[in-house]
Order: structure tokens, then C-alpha cells, then sequence
């Protein structure tokens, strides 16, 4: 009888807090281009990522290339696509282009990070993958400007 009672407590809990891992998601990067002068070598991508992910938020992302670096990325609330999207800056060098890993954590269930939930939600992308990916439609001028307001 414990053991039955034990086991529905730990499928209720698994239950509560991952959240709906079904709902669409679509993370995507675009390469950026900047005025002033970069490296030839170098290459600047946008990542931009879902706010939430079901009923998770996003906590935080990390870019890695096995051997060589393991980089967590500063996020910030982005105004220019339709959609939540929280966006990141990643610069790299061409030689590891094809080998960068990019890791989206849905590790919280509220959209200030204060609550964590500790089930391993998360999702890696080649951010090859996430380049070829078609960003969202662009938000309304009026929700751009806004948004610089605030």
C-alpha cells in the first residue's frame, strides 16, 4: 500500500512540474551584421528563444563547443518579433560555426525566474540548426516603439 501511495506521489510531481513539453516552440537565430569592424574571422548571430515553453519559462541558454568553450548567455526581452521571445548575442569564429551547441533551459515556472523547478527541461540545437530555421513575423511598428519606452 506505501509503495502504491509513493508511486502516485512521484507521478503527481513529475506531472505538476514540467508542464506541457507538446506546445509549438520555435526558437530560431539570425546572423547579425554590425557597423563597426569584426573580425573577418567572426561571425554574430541574434538567438532568439520562446519566453515559455508550455507552462515553463525559460531560465537560462548556454552555447558550448565540446573541449573549447562553455558560455552562458545573457538574456533580454525582445520587442521585434510577434510573439515572446527573449533574444542573446553570440559571437564566434568560423572554424567552430558547425560545432556550436546551444541549450535552451525551461527550468522555471514563473516568467521572473524566482521559482525553479527541477525536472531537466531543456532542448539542444546546432546553432547551424537554428540559423536555417525561419524567423517569426516581425511585430507591429507600434509594439517597437513602445516597447523602448517602457
Amino acid at each position: 500500500m506505501y509503495k502504491f501511495i509513493l508511486l502516485l506521489l512521484v507521478l503527481s510531481l513529475d506531472a505538476t512540474a514540467c508542464g506541457d513539453k507538446t506546445k509549438e516552440f520555435h526558437p530560431f537565430a539570425i546572423e547579425e551584421t554590425f557597423d563597426e569592424e569584426v573580425q573577418d574571422n567572426l561571425k554574430s548571430f541574434r538567438i532568439l528563444s520562446p519566453i515559455h515553453k508550455g507552462e515553463s519559462f525559460l531560465s537560462g541558454i548556454m552555447a558550448e563547443v565540446r573541449n573549447e568553450f562553455l558560455v552562458y548567455l545573457d538574456i533580454h526581452e525582445d520587442y521585434e518579433y510577434e510573439g515572446e521571445y527573449y533574444y542573446s548575442y553570440l559571437t564566434v569564429a568560423d572554424k567552430y560555426l558547425n560545432n556550436v551547441r546551444i541549450t535552451l533551459y525551461y527550468d522555471t515556472t514563473t516568467k521572473d525566474r524566482s521559482v525553479m523547478s527541477f525536472c531537466g527541461n531543456s532542448k539542444m540545437y546546432m546553432l547551424t540548426e537554428l540559423a536555417e530555421i525561419a524567423p517569426a513575423p516581425p511585430a507591429p511598428p507600434s509594439a517597437q516603439r513602445n516597447s523602448h519606452q517602457e
